[in-house]
């Protein structure tokens, strides 16, 4: 189940995203910016099959289920073919 407290972003897709060690330097150091700021990301998932769209559908929602205060806004786009799927994701950061 994924957390939004964790530090690595998991899925049930079975990709881990440790956010430190994969950061763009660019991303980094503006991310590192003190003040209020608003984080989006992005991410795009391959969903041939019905089921693999499943898959994302539930991970954001248990996002949303156990930890919707950490976040401003949660988006989840399928494709018209079904495609592919996009999860966006804006965080507060002081």
């Amino acid at each position: 189940m994924c957390t939004a407290s964790e530090i690595d972003l998991k899925c049930s897709l079975g990709y881990t995203l440790d956010r430190d060690k994969f950061m763009n330097p660019i991303l980094k150091e503006l991310t590192g910016i003190e003040g209020k700021k608003h984080i989006v990301t992005s991410i795009e998932y391959d969903t041939p099959t019905e089921k693999s769209q499943d898959v994302v559908f539930d991970s954001v929602r248990d996002i949303l289920s156990n930890g919707l205060d950490h976040f401003s806004k949660i988006t989840f786009d399928v494709e018209p073919d079904g495609s592919k799927v996009k999860v966006e994701v804006t965080e507060n950061k002081m």
